[in-house]
């Protein structure tokens, strides 16, 4: 076949039209990009600042003087040049953007430099991640194609250059290498997850523990959730040491975990709640609802398929820091889970690939037709209805 031949050129194909239609839809258009936004001008100066030569402890202007002490933490009460860690203690996200900004260090390269990293890495990804989860080249073709097609994530692409949307391009690999259970890949991937800002320590702690119950291994999961708690310690301690200078005494520097989890009320909680019920059930709705056929086979559990879904449901928690809405960029820890769980109910419901749950030999091809025609329409309409 064709396709399957060519796979891996094909992908590559489709990278390289992605990126030069998504190039010509942002330079061509640079005023519909967002950047004297909060976050778009902290990443834009920053990364000016990082590409011009200052260091990253004085290298973001802020205005802040006046704010009261502890009324949000992501703001210290400070004037003039300050660390980029006072607000955000993104690692990874620096680390691979200032280069990619230092080619044309203005707007609007800081939309189209993190939407490169998502499609340079984070389509071969999902290739690999649904290739891990037993889908043929074929099949896994159609999901890393679809996966940048899907609104949720050009939403995220073509909004206001979050470098959290990098998640995109990781996330991927993280499952990837737990589908083929290769664990220092799973290791490099995770650092690689929790170093993009802080609530995706979170969101690594809780993969962690999930690949522990439910892909039952026990020392990966663990290695895991310790490099996610590692890695959280270590942006606090760098962000209380960043902001101590602005505060008479350490214990008036506010918590974020405190801030946007533990001080929450309940009547706080019913909004994100709401919105994000509705976000999950978009996203289940591009896999045709696929997951929850496919939890339970042949009278018993589906667990890699559980996993995947209370990976979902605890992310809620690292999706309450700050606002929760369609836009926002933590919202890969509802994406990628859900998407790669499409693809893996797909391989167990069809019968396909070596990890797949198997089926009785009746000769009855009903539902894998069934079930690839319900997958496709269902992408097909959510990418058309957008």
């Amino acid at each position: 076949m064709f396709v399957e031949r060519y796979a891996y050129l094909l992908l590559a194909g489709f990278i390289a039209v992605f990126l030069l239609w998504a190039g010509l839809v942002i330079f061509f258009n640079p005023y519909e990009w967002g950047y004297n936004h909060g976050d778009a001008v902290f990443t834009t100066q920053t990364l000016r600042n990082l590409v011009d030569g200052l260091h990253p402890e004085n290298s973001y202007f802020t205005l802040s003087q006046g704010l009261p002490a502890g009324k949000d933490p992501r703001y210290c009460s400070a004037y003039g040049y300050v660390s980029i860690f006072t607000l955000f203690q993104n690692w990874l996200p620096m680390l691979v953007l200032t280069p990619l900004y230092a080619i044309y260090p203005h707007p609007p390269m800081h939309v189209f430099a993190p939407l490169m990293v998502v499609a340079v890495m984070g389509v071969p990804g999902m290739f690999w991640a649904v290739r891990a989860a037993g889908g043929s080249r074929v099949l896994a073709l159609l999901g890393a194609v679809g996966f940048t097609l899907l609104p949720h994530v050009e939403i995220l692409l073509f909004f206001k250059g979050y470098t959290d949307i990098l998640a995109l391009g990781v996330m991927p690999w993280v499952f990837a290498a737990l589908f083929a259970r290769k664990w220092w890949a799973f290791y490099v991937a995770s650092l690689c997850l929790a170093a993009i800002s802080y609530p995706y320590t979170y969101t690594v702690m809780i993969i962690g523990a999930a690949t522990a119950v439910f892909f039952r291994a026990a020392l990966p999961g663990a290695i895991a959730f310790l490099i996610g708690f590692l890695m959280m310690k270590w942006d606090v301690a760098v962000f209380m040491g960043s902001v101590l200078p602005y505060y008479k005494d350490a214990s008036a520097i506010p918590s974020f975990f405190k801030h946007f989890i533990l001080n929450r009320t309940i009547g706080s909680l019913i909004k994100p709640f709401q919105t994000n019920i509705f976000y999950i059930g978009s996203i289940m709705q591009a896999g045709a609802f696929l997951p929850v056929l496919a939890l339970r086979r042949n009278d018993r559990w589906n667990l890699p398929l559980v996993g995947l879904f209370v990976i979902t449901g605890l992310s809620v928690v690292p999706m309450l820091f700050r606002s929760v809405a369609w836009e926002v960029a933590r919202n890969s820890n509802f994406i990628v889970p859900l998407y790669v769980c499409a693809f893996k109910a797909f391989v167990d419901i069809t019968g396909a690939g070596e990890r797949a749950i198997p089926l009785p030999k009746s000769g009855n091809n009903t539902p894998r037709i069934v079930a690839s025609i319900c997958l496709l329409c269902s992408m097909v309409s959510t990418i058309a209805l957008r």
